[in-house]
């Protein structure tokens, strides 16, 4: 059983419903240019997605109501992923999060953490202090990412802070990497759902694939490399909840290395396995599996992966591989 399982099950699929029914953009194309992205983009915004972590107060992680508003934004961000679709729904979260400015409701807003994505699109920005400013032009456009994401590309920004060096606040650099996580889990597992369910309906020879043993084997590698990520995340946001700082960096970091070896074998064996049919018009597969690339390289240029910070007395690197305690 899947660990995201214990999310509001209601939120899971009031999600799922709706995007079901927003129509696709073409591949290759900038997402906002699209017909789709505004109406899209409103509907996120009068369900109350992007305003989960408005009110939110993580000083004490623990308590009932910060469990309920963590849960609910990575329960919103995972399924959206999940179905494929690209929205600036995390960054805003983590934006809106941090700064005490009321926002217009449905602003697209960034913050640092973001890494340039989405930015080219924001109508608000926030800065490494929490400070909003209003784009002049509305931002140029660098590049878009595989997923059609547009963004700005930034350099040299350190661990904790922006291209300027002004340090992040901690809790807000974890919520962020945390939804960053979440999003790399959600895209995985529609992904493998995607590449079981055609390997299950497509018949050759008379017999569904999935009964050729090499495709069984393949399958079951992607479940093994799925749980691998699924328990990675979930240690990171049982940390979280603990408060424990150190202890949560050295999840996050190794949640986040697992993260990019498992987006890198579910897409290669996704689409092994659907062979040409993944990358048509038709198929739903690469729509996760672009987002996963994308997210996997987010910020390749400036992010630190916090390594250096990591400790090299064995029995302190011991003690940080000890899970949360059950219940937090």
């Amino acid at each position: 059983m899947s660990t995201t399982e214990e999310f509001d099950p209601a939120l899971d699929e009031a999600v799922r419903e709706v995007v079901t029914h927003l129509p696709r953009p073409r591949a290759g194309k900038d997402l906002t240019r699209t017909d789709a992205f505004r109406a899209q983009w409103n509907t996120a915004v009068e369900l109350g997605w992007t305003g989960i972590l408005d009110d939110a107060d993580f000083t004490d992680p623990g308590s009932p109501e910060s469990r309920e508003l963590l849960d609910a934004a990575c329960g919103a961000v995972t399924a959206l992923a999940r179905a494929g679709f690209a929205l600036p729904l995390r960054q805003t979260l983590v934006a809106r999060y941090a700064t005490a400015e009321a926002l217009p409701a449905d602003a697209i807003a960034v913050h640092p953490t973001a890494y340039g994505v989405w930015e080219p699109a924001a109508t608000a920005l926030v800065a490494a202090d929490g400070t909003v400013s209003m784009p002049v032009d509305g931002g140029t456009a660098d590049e878009v990412d595989l997923a059609g994401r547009p963004y700005r590309l930034m350099y040299e920004m350190g661990e904790g802070g922006d291209e300027a060096g002004e340090a992040l606040p901690r809790r807000v650099a974890d919520v962020a990497e945390l939804l960053l996580l979440q999003e790399i889990l959600g895209a995985a597992e529609g992904a493998v759902a995607e590449a079981r369910r055609y390997v299950t309906e497509r018949v050759q020879f008379g017999s569904p694939l999935i009964k050729i043993p090499a495709v069984r084997t393949i399958a079951g590698e992607l479940t093994v490399s799925l749980r691998q990520l699924d328990t990675a995340v979930h240690e990171a946001r049982r940390r979280f909840r603990a408060g424990d700082e150190h202890s949560l960096h050295f999840a996050l970091i190794t949640a986040r290395e697992v993260a990019s070896a498992v987006s890198t074998e579910v897409t290669r064996a996704a689409h092994q396995l659907h062979g040409a049919m993944g990358i048509t018009e038709e198929a739903s597969l690469h729509w996760r599996t672009k987002l996963l690339w994308a997210d996997r390289d987010e910020g390749v240029f400036s992010r630190d992966r916090g390594l250096d910070a990591l400790p090299a007395d064995e029995v302190e690197l011991w003690t940080l591989t000890t899970p949360a305690r059950a219940g937090t």
